[in-house]
């Protein structure tokens, strides 16, 4: 895609730490063994903002911070948190939610199975 290096470096740093907030919450909500609650999937959503507290008070990873924010925005605007749509959502965050939504849909959970590969 001919992207920098720069930003290339960028993209595998949001991959690797965009579910970095999901520290602070309840292991019962992370482990639920089948779909999530109303309350529990309000509490699942606060992820990127407490992943975008945690990078922002790093030196040099508030951008990385702004990608983990927003991995959770649709294209159509009905993600959150910020309702963001189109090329609102940053490219490096649209390509992370890509790779995690491909990644959520491979792998086995506790409450589904994957989709045959």
């Amino acid at each position: 895609m001919k992207y920098s290096k720069k930003t290339v470096n960028q993209i595998k740093t949001a991959g690797l730490l965009h579910d970095i907030g999901k520290v602070a919450l309840e292991e019962s909500v992370l482990n639920c063994p089948e779909t999530l609650n109303e309350t529990q999937w309000k509490e699942m959503k606060r992820h990127p903002e407490i992943g975008y507290r945690i990078l922002g008070a790093l030196i040099d990873m508030s951008q990385i911070a702004n990608f983990t924010l927003e991995h959770h925005e649709r294209w159509d605007g009905k993600g959150y948190p910020k309702g963001l749509k189109g090329e609102e959502i940053s490219t490096v965050a649209r390509i992370v939610a890509l790779a995690d939504s491909f990644d959520a849909m491979t792998t086995k959970h506790a409450y589904r199975s994957e989709i045959n590969k």
